[in-house]
């Protein structure tokens, strides 16, 4: 009915399209749009009962969004289709496997591959909500079958035949399953050798050897060509089995003092029973038993256990078993997550991780609690404390109501908004969090009444050494325990003597991923070993503390600053005395330097260290952070390592800047009007990105702008090891296998430790780049236009520009914060206006005339940003080089200053600006009032010729426009000069050219800026925007220091500035769509005071523009102004 009418009004708008005569002398609307509104109102409450009832049925789906939900519901009759959304309620569903009838679930893998058979078919010709139930059901009951028959074959285990058994249950059962019969079978001998200690002498021996000779034999399995889901099988058995064997030996050893199984030291372990009366398997922690719930896990990595991991277990055990939640709580990177996740793991259950953040409200967690209460899961909120505090008190009524009534052993509890639900006793609720403080922004103190509903546990620094133990021996390393002490001791001499900068990390996860890096290189070797049949114990030995320093120096130099590189090398030499590295990236290092080679880059070798360092860190994390200075060659290592993977995988680049947006626009919101989700441009291009995935196509996310916790801290799942992307509607996305994250930034200094060492750092110094790799990429570009020049144009930058940049940097102020490579290529940009200029192009290739442009450009574009007393002492240093002594003798520039002259582009020579007579009145410019005319100085004219030059560009051979930045003293004339430039421009360009004014404030934002340059440009084609075809416009950001930075210090409305400048587009406004606006024919000119602390341009923004000073015009050019006004004013004759 409602869209009958609607349809039915929309004909009679289309009938009688006056706005008036439809809404005022017609009674229709007014009488008709009430009653829609009602009926859709009653539709939406409609509509959100039926997905309660829904949610009623299946309390997983509380944990799904509502389109999630109506998809799926949707998409009932097609059981193919909702599995995309399995991974969102259950641990590690991804494929559902369909017998001769299509309608039959026959199996179901995970997304390592790992599939099994279902023991009873579930058939999906019925309700979508009736299967999915059944085969969560299903599931259980097929892995519960399985360790039901697993178990039958352990007690015939002997020694003897212990190994054949393991292989064929690990070969035979799936990865949970057999890790279950390694901990089943461990329980029992310990037990065992417990009871038997008081009759039988060496029992507990016996089973040491016993369970050392499983642990050997599954590290020389590791050493063999293993498929991922076999080796990480392997690697999870021999993780719990290396643990199992330091608890045996602890038994032994204390023998005398742990005379029984009722013992603490002991009972504090995990322990595993098969309770043949109930059918069923129990876990144990102290007094407090879990039934396993045989939730399918897939093949997963186990967590290491050390003495922090037992302590959490045994204090969120006895939690649990008193009806508490547990709340681990310590410094970012020491397992808080991870525990509690592979606490779950231990004991079969669903667990969920949600990364909380100041968007989710009282909705939001109110059906994370009823979904949690109702299917009997486990939760834990990472970071709650990231949650509103209003809406934490609020959260705090409904966690008590789900514990109370566990506590209580309830059927059923009423919630806090009056529903009354059924409460599974096997659920659970976790809250971790970092501590507040310095270097945690964004984050809450927790409520009275919240903390007292769960148990504090705090988390210190685990025990890394242990960790690093495990881990070496679980990847293969026999000489485990010597590497691991020599690892530790690396890095806590890192930790203590190197410096200190805030993106440093030698912590848990930084260990982790040399780890990882470690068993890839030493089976790649291995195998190449095996192939060469060599398999002497020396030569291994040998090879694994080559694999471990190599990748320890690959892993950590990226992120050292310059003088803490030496040191560390230093350091890995001590400890690791007489080991090389030598690097195995031959195949990726011919890829990029082919690239390079393409791209007219020169091939500065530290730089093209670290393209290879960032392959390292893109092999061993799917978030990297490229860091550093402006102008160091991050972008283009970047573009240059994404092409050279390019030439064997499709690569795919999405560009962000998210201080360009708020969090709401990045990752998504609640439509106010109709509650409606709506995605931001983060998550509409994450499931771009997800989808492109079965086209075998690499993606890349280039996370460009400064970091803050504000909108970094909602990336912390996703950037660990659960790669979940968690949104305020209850959706959980998981990050797609063929997607990096990579963060393009200045600095770290705002990030929090959590965010840092989640992290893999590459940090491009100063130094990595030098200004000659600049010049020499530069003549490669052009070389097709300056030809036979590029020798002279090379060695008068030689000659000149390392005492020059070394007078500006020492004796000299610059009014703007610039490093040696943006100066160099300032002076490159006004050089290249040369060449791009059309009347200089009969003169350009003459020898002199193209040494004065050569030395005008580095001259200008060095000294061009200092005031006139430093100009003047550059062009002294300048005139004592004698590469430069036939430029000047016989010349002007013997008795002029280079600043007082310029180059005559008719013929290339040196000519003087002149001061005309003031009293000449143009009388084109005779209607205009003395303050609409601008009088035209020495120096406004050396200005407009420098803006003019500067912005010129060879567009034959490259792409990119050039952008003019003029800075100077308040009230010299900068916008006045720059607006008669701009109309000067117009004027001779025969209404091709056009331009536009923006004149920036403390109040401007990104938001209407960008409305601002919306508004100049028309739609083209596609996403092509611009001004009319034929035409280029010019915009003019004036006062563009003025817009005011953020509570982080960074400057949103420039940030858009610089992605436009940087990458050509920004965002639409239609977030969902992340549709773009590519301007084209058009660039910027941009005017500001010298920047001051409070109002500082980017340094990253500024390499985007030729920036010139403009000083103060001498007394005589003031003179000249006086009488031209004056003139204008009273007439020739009585000025």
């Amino acid at each position: 009915n409602i869209d009958r009418q609607w349809i039915k009004l929309m004909k009679s708008v289309a009938e009688a399209p006056k706005v008036l005569k439809l809404c005022i002398q017609n009674d229709m609307l007014s009488n008709l749009l009430p009653h829609l509104r009602l009926y859709l109102d009653m539709c939406q409450k409609s509509l959100s009962g039926y997905l309660l009832k829904k949610r009623y049925d299946l309390p997983r789906f509380y944990f799904v969004s509502n389109a999630q939900l109506l998809e799926i519901l949707g998409q009932a009759s097609n059981p193919s289709t909702v599995q995309q959304y399995l991974p969102s309620f259950t641990n590690n569903i991804h494929e559902l496997h369909f017998g001769e009838i299509p309608t039959c679930i026959v199996a179901l893998s995970s997304a390592e591959g790992e599939t099994i058979q279902l023991s009873n078919p579930v058939s999906t010709a019925c309700d979508v909500m009736k299967w999915l139930g059944e085969l969560l059901h299903e599931q259980q009951r097929t892995l519960k079958n399985q360790t039901r028959s697993m178990v039958s074959e352990l007690p015939s285990i002997e020694s003897s035949a212990v190994l054949s058994i393991l292989n064929t249950i690990t070969e035979d059962y799936p990865a949970q399953v057999a890790l279950l019969g390694i901990q089943l079978l461990w329980t029992a001998d310990c037990e065992a050798s417990l009871h038997a200690q008081k009759t039988e002498k060496g029992v507990l021996a016996s089973k040491v050897r016993k369970h050392k000779q499983i642990q050997e034999h599954f590290i020389n399995r590791t050493r063999l060509q293993l498929d991922p889901r076999e080796r990480t099988c392997v690697e999870a058995i021999l993780t719990i089995q290396i643990h199992q064997c330091d608890v045996l030996m602890i038994l032994q050893r204390s023998s005398k003092k742990i005379r029984s199984a009722t013992d603490f030291e002991w009972l504090k372990h995990v322990r595993f029973y098969w309770k043949v009366d109930r059918d069923t398997c129990q876990a144990s922690v102290t007094d407090t038993d879990f039934e396993y719930a045989f939730e399918y896990l897939g093949c997963v990595e186990r967590l290491v256990v050390t003495d922090l991991t037992d302590r959490i277990l045994i204090s969120s055990a006895q939690a649990i078993g008193t009806g508490y939640g547990g709340n681990p709580v310590g410094p970012a990177g020491t397992g808080k997550t991870e525990t509690v996740k592979d606490m779950g793991r231990s004991f079969g259950r669903f667990v969920i991780v949600m990364n909380c953040s100041d968007q989710m409200g009282i909705g939001t967690m109110a059906n994370m609690f009823k979904g949690i209460a109702m299917s009997g899961c486990w939760c834990g909120f990472d970071e709650i404390n990231r949650v509103d505090t209003k809406v934490l008190s609020v959260t705090a009524a409904q966690i008590a109501c789900v514990l109370h009534g566990r506590r209580n052993r309830q059927a059923e509890v009423t919630f806090p908004d009056g529903e009354v639900i059924p409460l599974d006793p096997m659920s659970s609720i976790f809250v971790t969090l970092n501590p507040g403080g310095k270097g945690y922004e964004c984050r809450n103190e927790l409520p009275e009444n919240m903390k007292a509903l769960f148990r504090s546990i705090a988390v210190v620094v685990p025990d890394r050494q242990a960790i690093m133990r495990v881990r070496l021996a679980a990847s293969g390393f026999l000489d485990c325990v010597s590497l691991s002490r020599k690892f530790q001791s690396l890095y806590l001499l890192c930790e203590q003597q190197l410096q200190g900068s805030n993106h440093y990390d030698f912590g848990l996860r930084s260990v982790l991923a040399v780890l990882r890096r470690c068993g890839d290189d030493l089976r790649s070797n291995c195998g190449r070993r095996q192939s060469a049949n060599s398999n002497s114990g020396r030569e291994d030995a040998s090879l694994e503390r080559t694999v471990l320093v190599r990748v320890l120096r690959e892993m950590n130099l990226s992120k050292l600053i310059e003088e803490d590189a030496l040191l560390f090398s230093d350091l890995l030499s001590d400890i690791f005395p007489s080991e090389r590295c030598i690097s195995q990236q031959s195949s990726i290092l011919r890829a990029v330097r082919k690239e390079i080679a393409n791209s007219d880059y020169s091939p500065a070798p530290e730089w093209e260290a670290k393209i290879l360092q960032t392959y390292e860190q893109c092999q061993a994390r799917h978030g990297i952070c490229v860091m550093g200075p402006s102008a160091t060659g991050k972008s283009a290592a970047l573009k240059v390592l994404i092409a050279a993977l390019g030439f064997d995988v499709p690569q795919r680049t999405s560009y962000i800047n998210p201080k360009t947006l708020g969090v709401t626009e990045m990752y998504g919101r609640y439509d106010r009007k109709t509650g409606d989700w709506c995605d931001g441009i983060f998550t509409t291009l994450w499931r771009k990105s997800s989808r492109r995935q079965r086209s075998n196509v690499q993606s890349w996310f280039i996370i460009d702008g400064p970091i803050d916790p504000h909108w970094i801290e909602s990336l912390n799942t996703v950037l660990d090891d659960t790669k979940l992307l968690t949104l305020p509607n209850n959706e959980r996305l998981s990050l797609p296998k063929r997607l990096s994250l990579v963060f393009e930034v200045q600095d770290l200094v705002q990030a929090s430790p959590a965010t840092v060492s989640r992290l893999g750092t590459i940090y491009f110094s100063k130094s990595c780049l030098p200004w000659t790799a600049l010049l020499t990429s530069w003549l490669a570009r052009y070389k097709y236009v300056i030809r036979s020049a590029s020798d002279a144009i090379s060695n008068l930058y030689h000659a000149l520009v390392p005492p020059l940049l070394s007078v500006v940097t020492q004796e000299c102020l610059l009014p703007i914060d610039l490093n040696y490579n943006q100066l160099v290529i300032n002076s490159l940009k006004l050089t290249e206006g040369f060449f791009a200029d059309t009347q200089s192009k009969n003169h350009i290739h003459n020898q002199s005339s193209l040494n004065r442009v050569t030395l005008f450009g580095i001259i200008w574009g060095i000294a061009g940003l200092l005031e006139p007393p430093c100009r003047q002492r550059v062009w002294e240093i300048a005139k004592q080089n004698k590469a430069i002594s036939g430029l000047v003798q016989g010349t002007l520039l013997e008795s002029n200053s280079i600043f007082d002259l310029h180059i005559d582009q008719s013929d290339g020579s040196w000519a003087q600006w002149e001061l005309g007579d003031a009293t000449e009145i143009d009388p084109r410019t005779s209607h205009l009032r003395y303050h609409e005319h601008f009088v035209l100085t020495p120096e406004s004219k050396q200005l407009q010729y420098i803006i003019q030059l500067a912005s010129k560009r060879m567009s034959s051979v490259i792409n990119y426009k050039r952008n003019v930045l003029v800075i100077g003293k308040a009230g010299i004339g900068k916008t006045s000069c720059v607006l008669d430039h701009l109309r000067q421009s117009g004027e001779r360009s025969g209404g091709s050219f056009l331009f536009r004014v923006v004149a920036l404030s403390p109040v401007s934002s990104p938001v209407g800026l960008q409305g601002n340059i919306q508004n100049f440009v028309e739609r083209l084609s596609g996403f092509n925007w611009g001004p009319p075809p034929g035409t280029t416009l010019e915009i003019f950001l004036d006062d563009v220091s003025m817009p005011a930075a953020n509570h982080w210090g960074d400057n949103p409305t420039l940030e858009l500035v610089r992605q436009i400048l940087d990458y050509g587009f920004f965002f639409q406004n239609k977030l969902e769509t992340a549709d773009k606006i590519v301007l084209t024919s058009t660039q910027f000119v941009a005017a500001c005071d010298h920047p001051s602390s409070e109002n500082q341009i980017p340094s990253r923004l500024c390499q985007h523009f030729f920036i010139i000073n403009s000083t103060l015009p001498t007394p005589a050019s003031l003179d000249y102004i006086m009488t031209n006004i004056l003139t204008r004013h009273f007439g020739r004759t009585k000025h």
